[in-house]
């Protein structure tokens, strides 16, 4: 991915940054900078464009499924999942706003773990898979709580975008 769209363009604002790399903690251009480093190995990384511009500039590597009806609204905050190599045994929480998120395997693949909610607890098992390079998984966040460990082998991305229903006025 390029990350250089990020550490040169100021006004994009992000948000919920998760990494392991040290020193980094909640500067995103040193975790960019970090990744450029040949040294640097056995990473993860995930953030949320809270802003449009961020937003609009995650877009580029997706696109909208056949199957998600054009009434719906893509265009909110999404969010970027990286990693390298990393050996994780503690599932990430993924906290979106919005009521509906899909997340696109761009390279590699991650683990996920679906929760239910109190609204789905008496009725629904926790789920648990690993989304493939090239799958999307959709899923209802009022139901479920979606956790995500990055696969171990090579370069991982993921990329969630949120969507909006419709407003009913």
């Amino acid at each position: 991915m390029q990350t250089s769209m990020y550490v040169h363009h100021e006004k994009i604002f992000i948000c919920n940054l998760a990494t392991n790399l040290r020193g980094a903690y909640g500067d995103f251009t040193r975790v960019v900078k970090q990744l450029y480093n040949v040294h640097t190995n056995q990473w993860f990384l995930h953030w949320e464009n809270c802003q449009k511009d961020g937003a609009k500039a995650a877009r580029q590597f997706y696109r909208r499924p056949y199957f998600i009806s054009n009434s719906l609204d893509l265009t909110g905050s999404n969010w970027v999942l990286m990693s390298s190599d990393f050996r994780g045994r503690v599932y990430k929480k993924i906290d979106p706003s919005e009521t509906l998120m899909m997340l696109y395997q761009i390279r590699g693949f991650n683990h996920i773990r679906l929760s239910p909610r109190d609204a789905c607890r008496d009725n629904c098992p926790e789920l648990l898979t690993t989304l493939n390079e090239g799958e999307i998984l959709v899923v209802e966040n009022l139901l479920w709580i979606m956790e995500y460990i990055p696969g171990e082998e090579g370069d991982n991305l993921g990329i969630i975008s949120e969507v909006s229903w419709p407003s009913m006025e």
